[in-house]
């Protein structure tokens, strides 16, 4: 019976969106009905946005630049005000461009709900020293990197991995 209430969620003619989002077929989080932040966007962040749709996440974005209104598909809104986003978001991916040094530092971390997630997709971005501190003292729920500035830090429930966007 839960596989074929699953198929008919999972593949139904209105999925994601006709999926409860807090299912009683899996025993962990779902992304269905979470935040996803794009700060940063650009055609990366425009990508980042249409999947996180695609899984039934709540997307915003921020950008240099308008206009703004109204907000292209599948965003609920665009903007350039980076707190909103930060404290807004479950999850939040950072793909401004490489150019751009520490636009995710102690500031921004501490405007970040407790649970959240951040998600960078380079290194400058963001000061890897105030992102340690917010890992360590738990001020966010943790954050998905496939860079870091040198070495692997060392937490009981952090797991690493290699770059995959980068070529072999």
């Amino acid at each position: 019976q839960a596989a074929s209430a699953f198929t008919a969620c999972a593949w139904g003619g209105d999925a994601p969106k006709g999926c409860p989002s807090v299912s009683e077929l899996t025993t962990h989080p779902t992304l269905m009905g979470q935040t996803m932040g794009v700060l940063g966007y650009g055609r990366i962040g425009q990508a980042v946005a249409h999947r996180a749709a695609a899984l039934g996440m709540r997307t915003v974005a921020t950008r240099r630049h308008g206009p703004f209104e109204p907000p292209p598909p599948p965003l609920t809104w665009l903007g350039d005000d980076n707190d909103k986003l930060l404290r807004e978001a479950d999850f939040v991916a950072v793909t401004v461009p490489g150019s751009i040094v520490d636009i995710v530092n102690a500031t921004s971390l501490r405007l970040m709900r407790p649970s959240a997630v951040l998600i960078p997709v380079s290194a400058n971005p963001v000061d890897f020293g105030a992102l340690y501190e917010a890992l360590a003292q738990h001020r966010i729920g943790g954050a998905v990197l496939d860079v870091w500035p040198h070495g692997c830090w060392h937490f009981p429930d952090m797991a690493f991995g290699p770059p995959f966007g980068a070529p072999p």
